[in-house]
């Protein structure tokens, strides 16, 4: 019998959807909590618990790199670390943008603004 655990580090300490591209016992089959992604089955998700990233990194108290694959949470992530000034406790910030998989207009205008709002504090985020 196979056990499996999800657990999701992302914005705030709740419980969000997990959604699949194939199932949720598929090797490499893809998840997202982004239901605007392109690539998943809305029907197949469960719930998880997922934990904030901000209050991580400030029991760390100091991140060298924070390397970000959340499979288009991404903006969602990265403006939390903004809003928060958890940007100040991390030395390089890395992401995958999936922009190429997500076409919703609140996904786009998120990502503008993130952009915006780390160049007019100089803090580089290097895109993969």
């Amino acid at each position: 019998m196979t056990i499996q655990m999800f657990f999701c580090i992302i914005l705030n300490d709740e419980i969000r959807k997990f959604y699949f591209k194939k199932s949720p016992t598929a090797k490499n089959g893809g998840a997202t909590l982004m239901s605007e992604k392109t690539n998943i089955n809305i029907d197949l998700n469960i719930e998880v618990q997922c934990e904030d990233i901000c209050k991580i990194v400030d029991r760390l108290k100091f991140v060298d790199v924070l390397k970000i694959d959340v499979e288009g949470a991404e903006y969602e992530l990265l403006n939390k670390i903004y809003e928060s000034n958890t940007y100040k406790k991390i030395g390089s910030i890395y992401f995958e943008d999936h922009s190429r998989k997500i076409f919703s207009s609140r996904f786009f205008d998120l990502k503008s603004k993130v952009i915006k709002n780390f160049n007019s504090i100089n803090k580089e985020l290097y895109w993969w």
